[in-house]
This record gives structure tokens, sequence and C-alpha cells, in this order.
């Protein structure tokens, strides 16, 4: 175990990921941190979906991009500017030679092999426990400031009524509930509960795999309206609509792990990935999945027609509704 005297730290870094929602899973990380060396500097080497994550977060001095697909000139400029900030110590989550090369006095180790199916935050914490490092106060957080409630509130300022998020994409297509499961859910959300339906994501186009796509499938089959706001937000801004919903229905995606942040109620489908590793760390939860033999698999490719996924019912989803509302439907719903 490595232990460092407290009045030797000054400055960190912190070499974090590149995934939006494996970022957010890091960031008790830095908590564990400061708390240990309250008196640091710390900064952190980010990849670019993550950089607007900590741009308002106060405990981060300095964010520098890594862009693994950047050029060896762009890459070696930024290893040559990191190298002058004298780090005295590199907490590197990626598991790179970064720390070597900026000649930080006091390195993490390399990433061990966690035996069991841990959490990924406790598989991240188990690094600066290593290090002697207490993880009293680390907690999964993202920092909204007053401008993202600001756009937050203009997004959702004619939703005159309770509203639930419903973040129907993800980014590989085997983790996504079937678009007609989210349409018939949403419309039974607004016809019997009586409340708003908010579909949000990412747009990136009409690329097979973006956000947009998935989100108006459900549209097209939907019979009702719903409030869509994708591409709209930034994560905080995300953060901040989420704080004020009833409750977030989701896949396995990096809205999961922004709703977790902000300890909103949370719906979570899953099938091929491990609710063990990924699932939502919100006081109130519910985790949907079909335990098959073949499930999780953790595999990019599906040979039985996305069973985990499917086998999800409707009504599976529609009783963690009713659960996490605290309300009962005794009605048959015709829709």
């Amino acid at each position: 175990m490595y232990r460092f005297a407290k009045s030797k730290v000054k400055r960190i870094l912190v070499i974090t990921l590149t995934n939006t929602g494996d970022i957010i899973l890091t960031t008790p990380v830095i908590g564990a941190l400061l708390n240990k060396f309250g008196g640091a500097k710390l900064d952190i080497a980010v990849g670019p979906n993550g950089k607007e994550i900590f741009e308002r977060d106060n405990r981060v001095s300095k964010i520098f991009v890594y862009d693994k697909h950047s050029s060896f000139f762009e890459k070696f400029r930024l290893i040559k500017k990191l190298r002058n900030m004298r780090y005295d110590l590199a907490c590197d989550l990626r598991n790179t030679i970064i720390p070597v090369l900026i000649n930080a006095k006091f390195k993490s180790p390399m990433s061990r092999r966690v035996k069991g199916r841990l959490h990924k935050v406790k598989q991240h914490l188990s690094v600066v426990k290593f290090m002697g490092v207490p993880l009293e106060g680390a907690k999964i957080r993202i920092e909204i400031g007053n401008d993202d409630f600001e756009n937050a509130e203009r997004l959702i300022k004619n939703i005159n009524k309770d509203y639930i998020v419903i973040s129907c994409g993800a980014k590989s297509h085997t983790k996504r509930w079937p678009a007609s499961y989210f349409a018939a859910l949403s419309d039974i959300i607004k016809k019997s509960f009586g409340c708003e339906v908010v579909l949000v994501g990412k747009d990136d186009g009409y690329s097979p795999d973006s956000d947009r796509v998935v989100a108006d499938k459900v549209k097209m089959i939907m019979q009702s309206s719903p409030v869509d706001i994708i591409g709209k937000t930034n994560i905080r801004e995300l953060a901040a609509v989420f704080l004020k919903a009833r409750l977030v229905i989701t896949n396995d995606s990096a809205p999961l792990h922004v709703a977790s942040a902000v300890n909103a109620p949370v719906i979570a489908i899953f099938g091929p990935t491990d609710e063990r590793k990924y699932g939502p760390l919100s006081e109130k939860s519910i985790i949907l999945r079909k335990h098959l033999k073949c499930a999780p698999c953790e595999k990019a490719q599906c040979r039985s027609s996305y069973e985990c996924m499917r086998k999800i019912t409707v009504d599976d989803a529609l009783n963690a509704v009713r659960k996490l509302l605290d309300v009962n439907i005794f009605k048959p719903i015709n829709i």
C-alpha cells in the first residue's frame, strides 16, 4: 500500500476516461483525494466528451482535454504542458504511461484486476484506497451552475404538471429497450398517471446509433405527443432537468449515471451489460432485468435476437413506475 505525507502533495492530476457515463463514475475519486489532501490543487485530464462535466466544478483547477485520436504532435504538446505543471501526484484511471512521461513525484499503481463484479465506482476508488486514501465523502456528483439551471428551466417552463423523463437511446443498439415498448409505456404514463413525458438524449444527426433516430421511432409509434428536448442540453443542464423529474426511465447509458449523480429516482433497463458494475446509485431505483442463461453477456453482438431486452415487458416497467410513484391503477389500460 502506498502512503503519502499530506504536506508533500500540493498539486494532483487525475487522468480520467473517455465516455461520458464512465467519466461520471470516476467523480468520487476527486472527493476522496481532496478529503485526504485538503489544500492541494486538483486538475483533470479527460476525453473530449467529459469537459462539460467539470466546467462548473470548483474543486477542479484546470481541465486538460486528452483526445486519444489526436495526432502525435498534439499529444506531445499536451504531455509537455502537463510536465511543466510539476505534479506531486498523478492518479491514472486509464492505465496509461502519462504519469511516467510527466514525471509526477508520486503515481497511482496500475489498476489491478478486481475480484468479483464490483460496481465501477468501487473499482475506481480501489485505486486511491490502495494509496492509503480514505473513501469517506467519495460520492458520485455533477456540479450544476446557475446558468445550467436557467437553461433547463427554459426547456421545461411550458410543462405545467409533473413530468417523467425517458432516455430511450444508448451508445450500443444491444442496450436499447425496443422503441415500441417505450412508446407504449409513454402513452400509459401520459394517460394514466397525469404526467408529461420528456424525451432526452444526444442529437448526433441521423446516424444509425443516434438518440435522435431512436426517439423519432418512439414518437412515430406513440399516440400522444411527448416533450422532445433531445440535443438541447449539455450534461449539467440534463442533470438540472432530472432534479425536477418525478422519475427517470433509461437504458444502461450516460443519462443513467447523470440521474445517479443528482439522486433522481430511476428505473434502469439492463440486458447485455452487468447491473452489478453499472447499476444506478440513486436512493430510489429499480433495475429491470431478465435472468437468462446468456445474460449479462457483455458482448457487442447478440445471437439470441436480444431476448434479454425484449423479454422485459411494458407491464414490468409499468409496475416499476407504479412502485416509484407510489400509486395504484386497478383499471385495465387500453392503448
